[in-house]
């Protein structure tokens, strides 16, 4: 089975990463639509869901328990690293196979 994941995944990422690689520091503290995140817990929100998916893909176990503060451990590093991140997102979901069954499902 060839999957297709990989294309919209690959498609939004394209759309936010011009936004991630504009967002001014002193914008992290801002609010959000979201209730109960500022820019900067989204964010991690983010790339914790990122990192998370690709290990899915690969049939591995995800915990989305506990979000890390990746950007505080990326440092000035962090949109390079979200840009990698996505991009490893997309390639995982562009295996054939990566939406088969899940552990535990």
């Amino acid at each position: 089975m060839t999957t297709r994941t990989g294309e919209p995944l690959a498609a939004a990422r394209d759309r936010a990463l011009p936004l991630v690689r504009a967002l001014p520091d002193d914008a992290l503290d801002a609010p959000t639509p979201c209730a109960g995140y500022d820019v900067r817990n989204l964010l991690n929100h983010l790339f914790h869901v990122v990192v998370g998916f690709q290990a899915l893909a690969a049939r591995e176990e995800a915990d989305f328990s506990v979000t890390p503060d990746r950007l505080a451990e990326y440092g000035d590093g962090w949109r390079a690293r979200f840009e990698e991140e996505t991009g490893r997102l997309v390639a995982a979901w562009a295996v054939p196979g990566a939406a088969g069954a899940r552990p535990g499902r």
